[in-house]
């Protein structure tokens, strides 16, 4: 759902059965990046590719808004909110 290119061009990430996935733009295998468990909603790359922002689509002490980099690591909450019904929330960088 949604695939999302890097701003390098490198890779393309998308959210398949609640999961966040990446695959090199030039071929080869996907790679979960979400850890087990999260439910994703949506995601975005930020302008210098060095995070991608989820909508982590659950009840409120661990839904809302996360990022985390590109392996999956470092993930950090930035906005706790209810997005336990994903209803079409897409993400988007700003200055």
């Amino acid at each position: 759902r949604k695939p999302k290119w890097s701003p390098d061009g490198k890779n393309i990430s998308y959210v398949s059965d609640g999961a966040l996935w990446t695959i090199p733009a030039s071929g080869g295998s996907p790679a979960r990046i979400s850890p087990e468990g999260w439910k994703i909603g949506a995601a975005t790359y930020s302008p210098d590719a060095s995070y991608i922002a989820v909508v982590r689509a659950e009840a409120p002490a661990n839904g809302g808004v996360w990022v985390l980099k590109p392996n999956g690591s470092e993930p950090r909450q930035l906005v706790k909110a209810d997005f336990s019904v994903y209803g079409g929330v897409d993400l988007a960088w700003g200055p």
